[in-house]
């Protein structure tokens, strides 16, 4: 498994040269009419490997990408939110959350009795007004 961002942007690379190098070969084959036949179940293989490259890169970015978006989210002041806002911790932490698609405290997934409460504090916080404009532009 990947260590970091720049072992991710290696295993990137290396998938991009072989598909180059695939390409090239494929390029040969069709302009001198080659048969290749009897390379099909390597072609195959050497394309499935570099897939499944591809999507353990993909994954490492998206790992990356969400530890940086939790870290940064970490560093907020959610007490401090909600000494703002006068709403609770609780209820900056599940509205954060649902704005972001971050969970940014120790429950599992809000229940619908906190998402309900996270909404009111929103309203309540923001007003009805704009917590509901995108809903009527839309429409």
């Amino acid at each position: 498994m990947n260590t970091g961002i720049f072992d991710t942007i290696d295993d990137l690379d290396d998938a991009a040269d072989a598909i180059r190098a695939f390409n090239e070969m494929l390029v040969h084959t069709v302009q001198t009419g080659t048969d290749i036949s009897r390379h099909a179940r390597g072609m195959y293989l050497l394309l499935g490997q570099q897939s499944d490259g591809l999507d353990g890169a993909l994954t490492a970015v998206r790992g990356n990408a969400r530890a940086l978006l939790e870290s940064k989210l970490a560093c907020r002041d959610f007490d401090q939110i909600a000494q703002w806002t006068g709403l609770s911790r609780k209820v900056v932490e599940t509205v954060v959350g649902m704005a972001t698609g971050i969970r940014v405290h120790n429950s599992s997934a809000p229940s619908d009795a906190n998402t309900n409460m996270a909404v009111q504090g929103f309203n309540e916080a923001f007003g009805d007004e704009v917590a509901h404009a995108n809903t009527r532009s839309a429409q």
